[in-house]
């Protein structure tokens, strides 16, 4: 099938990208202009706080929240230490800890030839010999790259450990060092190298906290991430994203630049596609399978579950192949998902329960397989015995449900609220608390609808007691911006003159003629039973023995007396 790239950047707040092949939508980005990534990004920053018990340190970079930069993340150039220290520690003999950073480098990157480079090995050996607050200081200044976007309450995380991606290549300026896979890096490289250049002088002429570089934009990431020969091609809706596009392709492949093309259509590119309606699905939590079942994905602060229902699912034969079917069409779609929604973090998928073990092996080698087209880093284990996988995957960007919604003002965020019932009786136990806190009075009791309707339809009375009883008055007013669940107490009068009535009820009206006393508890008869004395115990166990003993004897008396007449009846027959 034809594989083709849509950019939709007819709107400037927004820009989405989608990769189409056929009519099947296999990846999915897009970018806010109000919640634009951090990520990729490189700061000029100032160092707030070291942390000896995190081995961190909090830097102030221009971000919402400080950024977490940890100890090795910092390059050891910026390790205040003497001089005679460093050159000391650079003239060491190597160590077997060298031929092991050696080894390391050489399985985790594979561009090592030869082992690490001397200058590389001896600043290894300069992290190894200290802490962060014997060589960081406080107001430090650090050129810093955000390698993960805040989210919730944490902030970002930096390095110092700079890269800058091209097309064909990766320079880190750190190492003088340069990744590529096929000649045609040379145009990438130099493209990279005026662009640290450019970096370098920013950074001499700027104040930390100051922004040195901003990743590049969605349209320009997409043509330099996604984009490969076999696309047949890029259709743009927007002039500003055609044009970004190709300029931008002209740099890093001109041979391609022709494969751009703006869309100029009457109807809008997606929904001209026929994608539009998929990626609406795409804020849904149920996800429909062919076969009738089902997905319901749910997000949580800790992971994210996704359950497999069958459903309709019920064609096959039997049990077992109806829920091997309806997995294997679940870890196939769960993998999708995963790219089109960014899913992060720990997964759990619950898959239905199968008996044979050949067809879980073939559901975990089905997902391991979809998952192989996935630019994000995976790790994944095996279906346990109570049908669950487990999955780890990196977080490359902004999930869609984080950077297309906010938080529900009513719920928090949890999807449910006080129903009327609950926050009436909440709300008027904050306003019995008020009377005890300041006394008798006036008080103004700001509510939502609901909640206000049910407390004048349904506790009047209460409200006459407190007045009665307390001295509080209580006024209730609607206010709408107010969420069901919560309430508003403003104290307009205290009347400190207030003196409560003498109580109506007296200990004689409760006075029913029960006698109490007479009741004993089940318990005392219980504590006589267990003090009675070992030797009531052993005449009890040997009564239950002897109907025991007489049934035996009797049992055996009987089985002898048949046997004597057995015998009397041979003796005659003989006779």
């Amino acid at each position: 099938m034809s594989k083709t790239m849509l950019i939709d950047a007819a709107h400037a707040e927004e820009t989405r990208v989608a990769i189409v092949d056929g009519r099947r939508v296999e990846e999915f980005d897009f970018e806010s202009r109000g919640k634009r990534q951090l990520r990729g990004n490189i700061y000029l920053a100032k160092v707030t706080r070291v942390e000896p018990s995190l081995q961190a340190a909090f830097v102030e970079y221009g971000g919402n929240r400080h950024g977490f930069l940890a100890f090795n993340e910092i390059h050891p150039d910026y390790y205040q230490i003497p001089v005679a220290d460093r050159e000391a520690i650079m003239a060491e003999p190597h160590d077997d800890d060298d031929h092991d950073d050696d080894h390391a480098r050489d399985s985790d990157d594979g561009e090592s030839e030869g082992g690490l480079a001397e200058e590389e090995r001896l600043k290894r050996r300069l992290m190894r010999r200290y802490k962060i607050q014997d060589v960081i200081k406080r107001r430090q200044i650090l050129l810093v790259q955000v390698v993960k976007d805040e989210r919730g309450g944490k902030g970002a995380a930096l390095t110092t450990w700079l890269s800058l991606a091209g097309r064909y290549c990766v320079l880190m300026p750190n190492t003088g060092k340069g990744g590529g896979i096929k000649a045609e890096i040379s145009r990438d490289y130099d493209y990279l190298l005026r662009l640290w250049e450019t970096i370098r002088e920013t950074t001499l002429a700027s104040n930390a906290p100051a922004l040195i570089y901003e990743e590049e934009n969605l349209v320009r990431r997409a043509v330099r991430d996604m984009f490969d020969k076999d696309f047949d091609g890029i259709q743009v809706e927007g002039l500003e994203g055609f044009k970004a596009a190709r300029d931008f392709m002209r740099v890093l492949m001109p041979s391609q630049a022709k494969k751009i093309h703006l869309y100029q259509g009457s109807r809008p590119l997606f929904a001209a596609s026929g994608i539009e309606d998929v990626l609406t699905e795409i804020h849904q939590p149920i996800v429909p399978l062919k076969s009738g079942g089902y997905l319901v994905i749910n997000q949580t602060e800790a992971l994210v579950a996704i359950d497999v229902n069958s459903g309709r699912a019920t064609k096959e034969r039997n049990i077992e192949q109806t829920a091997f079917k309806t997995n294997m069409e679940a870890a196939a779609e769960a993998a999708r998902q995963l790219r089109l929604r960014d899913l992060a973090g720990l997964i759990v998928i619950d898959f239905i329960d199968m008996d044979e073990s050949k067809n879980n092996r073939t559901v975990e080698k089905c997902l391991k397989d979809a998952l192989a087209a996935d630019r994000a880093r995976i790790q994944m284990g095996k279906i346990s015995s109570f049908g669950l996988m487990e999955i780890s995957r990196q977080r490359r960007r902004l999930g869609v449900i984080e950077g297309a919604t906010e938080v529900c003002p009513h719920c928090q965020g949890a999807g449910r609220v006080r129903s009327a019932e609950s926050a009436a009786l909440v709300t008027l136990r904050a306003v019995d608390i008020e009377a005890g806190k300041n006394g008798a009075g006036s008080v103004n009791l700001r509510l939502a609808t609901s909640v206000a309707l049910y407390i004048l339809n349904h506790k009047r009375e209460y409200l006459q007691s407190l007045l009665v009883t307390r001295g509080l008055n209580v006024v209730i007013l609607i206010d709408d911006t107010i969420a069901p669940g919560d309430h508003t107490i403003e104290r307009t009068e205290t009347n400190e003159d207030f003196t409560p009535p003498e109580p109506t009820t007296s200990l004689a009206d409760l006075d029913d003629g029960f006698d109490d006393s007479a009741v004993f508890d089940d318990v005392e008869d219980d504590d006589e039973v267990i003090e009675q004395d070992d030797d009531a115990l052993d005449r009890e166990d040997s009564d239950d023995d002897e109907p025991r003993e007489r049934a035996e004897q009797n049992d055996g008396d009987r089985e002898g007396g048949r046997g004597r007449r057995r015998g009397r009846l041979r003796g005659r027959r003989r006779s």
